[in-house]
């Protein structure tokens, strides 16, 4: 991507010679309406920054223009993939089938579709498709000579890791590298620090002959990979974490589908979700046997994951609460609180935040050892069982005053949006202590070449 468009109007625009701020992105868009090639290199600036919409809105005039732009096409169905809207996805990916045999972007995309639709070997021979020839995609740098390049380890399936949101392209090159399509013919590009931006998947990639290949070939300082990926699984966080006080983690099991009719035989509440989905997608709460059966049969995932329904509800307002909390070389920050009437609570989904819930999530955002009190000491304890230098948590408090894991991820999302709260705030300074920290790694092995 070579922003020449972009790079014009900065006479106009007064862009500087750094990334544009989401305002001047903005500001562009009635200039660009006209034009599909600078709508498609706006858009991904503003879908990093967390204007969603306005990314997709611009894509959409593009392709109206150039209705026959495969690039401008796979990048809007990824973004729709993203935000889980699969049948506006198909739409415009079901009459391009034949053209992912000769165009990788497609390819990739349309592999995506497909996993989403659990057609998992269509999925991996369109990905075996899409990485033939190279395992590489670049996200360049804006205008910046001497930007850090990041090796970010990708997996073409992990669509929710955006290490964008704080690898901006004023400061970094982002060279996914997915590494289980990398043959030995290829050799790794230049880079000066290896990021892991593979999540729920990566413990198995770990494992795999293209890891000892990259730690043998390369001498850069490696983030977020290693033995603590693994420890953060969704169904080994239990055993992580067992015997820490105050703490308590559901059991979660990994089962095939295949197993159905003995998982879902059990009494009580149990919690369905299949292997590798996020941000709450087909996460169910089930209370009967048939209803588990009934779920496994229309989503058709191959695995899923079981753990039973722990209540977190406050007396007080019968109101669940998820805190969320990251791990930054060495300390523990505050992201955000999220307030639901429903048991699967998400922040950007939650309820309209009221006064009194905005001055309680200021008050975690501002001290959230004085909030938590003596139950700090398990965040310290959690800390010393993951080894990684960042990772998340997402939890609760639950009447007997236990802290309730939801979560721990290895490539938690720490997601801009273009509100002004407080939540938002947090979000750009935290994405920009990752970024300082990312750099920190990468200095010596620059100042070595």
């Amino acid at each position: 991507m070579t922003h020449t468009r972009i790079k014009a109007l900065q006479a106009t625009k007064r862009l500087g010679e750094s990334a544009p701020t989401p305002s001047e992105l903005i500001a562009i868009l009635p200039e660009a309406q006209y034009d599909p090639k600078l709508l498609g290199e706006l858009a991904p600036l503003l879908w990093e920054w967390g204007y969603r919409q306005a990314a997709i809105s611009g894509l959409q005039q593009a392709l109206s223009l150039a209705p026959d732009s495969l690039t401008l096409i796979s990048l809007l169905a990824s973004y729709y993939l993203a935000l889980s809207q699969v049948a506006a996805a198909e739409a415009l990916l079901s009459p391009l089938s034949s053209a992912a045999q000769q165009h990788p972007e497609v390819a990739l995309v349309m592999g995506r579709l497909r996993q989403r639709q659990w057609r998992w070997p269509e999925a991996q021979a369109l990905w075996r498709l899409a990485f033939a020839q190279s395992p590489l995609l670049t996200r360049a740098a804006w205008q910046a000579p001497n930007a850090i390049k990041v090796l970010v380890l990708a997996d073409p399936a992990a669509v929710n890791t955006p290490v964008g949101e704080f690898l901006t392209p004023d400061r970094f090159v982002c060279l996914y590298w997915h590494i289980q399509y990398w043959s030995p013919a290829v050799p790794l590009p230049e880079h000066d620090v290896v990021f892991n931006a593979i999540g729920d998947l990566a413990a198995g990639l770990a494992r795999d002959a293209n890891f000892k290949r990259l730690y043998a070939l390369s001498n850069k300082p490696m983030l977020n990979i290693g033995a603590g990926i693994e420890a953060t699984q969704r169904d080994q966080l239990s055993h992580t974490l067992a015997g820490i006080a105050h703490c308590l983690v559901a059991p979660v099991e990994r089962h095939p589908s295949t197993a159905a009719a003995t998982f879902s035989a059990r009494a009580g509440e149990w919690l369905l979700r299949p292997v590798g989905t996020h941000t709450g997608e087909h996460f169910y709460r089930t209370a009967t046997p048939a209803e588990r059966l009934d779920i496994v049969a229309r989503v058709g995932a191959t695995e899923w994951y079981v753990m039973p329904f722990i209540d977190t509800r406050t007396a007080y307002d019968q109101l669940y609460r998820k805190y969320r909390m990251v791990w930054i070389d060495g300390q523990w920050y505050p992201m955000h609180v999220a307030f639901s009437d429903q048991w699967k609570v998400h922040y950007f989904s939650s309820l309209p935040v009221t006064a009194a819930h905005a001055a309680e999530q200021e008050r975690f955002l501002r001290d959230p050892r004085a909030v938590l009190g003596p139950l700090w000491v398990v965040f310290a304890a959690i800390a010393e069982r993951i080894d990684l230098d960042f990772f998340g948590v997402d939890f609760a408090i639950n009447a007997q005053g236990q802290v309730v894991i939801f979560e721990a991820n290895a490539t938690m999302v720490l997601a801009r949006d273009p509100s002004s709260d407080a939540r938002s705030r947090q979000a750009g300074r935290l994405n920009d202590m990752l970024a300082d920290w990312v750099t920190r790694q990468a200095q010596p092995a620059r100042t070595s070449h």
